[in-house]
């Protein structure tokens, strides 16, 4: 007797047709309907597919208004780098170091044109971010001038009630014209004021200010100019100008390693005195540096004292011949 196929040796053929062909109609049912499924979803995505045509076209010299309207951050090679440190200021040692670290502060924030100028129409915050900057590196020096205004404006007060006293007194008693007047002369405001200003206030005599420091000031040039003069006025008074003055009197190409070293000690003196509002002049400085170079350069010396002498010589072009040489060293 032959025995019925079993379940596993029924070949594949048979699967299309009897109940197999009602499945895989079934399958092709279901393929047919994600196939439209599919089709939906692509053409969905190709209507929210944004359209790239404008950035396209802006290589070809085209751009799109979106593209106008956005404001890029400026470039990170514009900031790069950390941002500089400033030395506070509180005695003439710090004072150099003070000033060319808030010169490479203020320019890494964009604030150095302050300096040059009052800033008339610039933002107010950045105003106010130029004026905290210097203030809070100077805070010892600029706040002891603020008290020394407020200690100067009751001085004049004082002044003028004493003044105005006298006068009472002197209607009541009928004192004569010429003796009230003699009162006045001891006792005015300015007579007052002049003998305060040159001698008691920090901001008189060398280096002072045009106006008296005021902190509600809003312009930033004012506060450094207040902390500069003040510097100034403290290096007279202490003989640092003076020495800086014989520094520059005495140099000699001899006494340094290199040409370049005495050129360094030529410019950063005179650096340093131009800070302090006792710059000598480039006539001046050009004869202080040609006669630092007639012991160790005697030829050389000779040649440049003759281009001096025929006016074809003068401090950039002397820096420049000494910057030449010292680099053949």
């Amino acid at each position: 007797m032959e025995q019925p196929p079993s379940a596993t040796s029924i070949p594949s053929s048979t699967s299309s047709g009897g109940t197999a062909s009602s499945d895989s109609d079934e399958s092709s049912d279901q393929i047919s309907s994600d196939s439209k499924e599919n089709l939906k979803r692509q053409s969905r995505a190709s209507s929210e597919e944004p359209d790239y045509s404008s950035d396209r076209d802006s290589s070809s010299g085209r751009s799109s208004s979106a593209a106008t309207n956005v404001q890029l951050p400026p470039s990170p090679s514009a900031n790069s780098g950390s941002v500089p440190l400033v030395t506070p200021l509180t005695n003439l040692d710090s004072f150099d170091s003070w000033d060319a670290t808030l010169m490479a502060n203020l320019r890494y924030h964009g604030l150095a044109g302050f300096l040059a100028s009052d800033g008339d129409g610039a933002d107010d915050e950045r105003r106010k971010l130029a004026k905290g900057i210097i203030w809070c590196s100077a805070e010892e020096i600029l706040s002891a001038l603020k008290q020394a205004n407020k200690k100067k404006k009751k001085k004049k007060l004082g002044a003028l009630a004493s003044s105005r006293k006298r006068k009472r007194a002197s209607a009541g008693e009928n004192v004569t014209e010429s003796q009230t007047e003699g009162g006045r002369e001891s006792t005015t405001p300015s007579s007052s004021m002049t003998t305060t200003g040159t001698a008691g206030s920090p901001i008189g005599g060398v280096g002072a200010l045009e106006t008296p420091y005021n902190y509600k000031i809003k312009t930033p040039r004012h506060h450094y100019n207040a902390a500069v003069a003040y510097m100034a006025r403290r290096a007279a008074l202490t003989g640092h100008t003076a020495m800086l003055v014989q520094q520059l009197c005495t140099a000699d190409r001899s006494a340094c390693d290199s040409l370049a070293a005495y050129q360094h000690l030529l410019t950063d003196t005179r650096r340093r005195l131009s800070r302090l509002g006792a710059d000598p002049g480039d006539d001046f400085a050009v004869w202080v540096a040609l006669s630092g170079l007639k012991t160790a350069h005697s030829r050389w010396h000779a040649k440049l004292v003759a281009q001096r002498a025929a006016g074809q010589l003068d401090w950039e072009e002397l820096m420049a011949a000494m910057a030449g040489r010292a680099c053949k060293e």
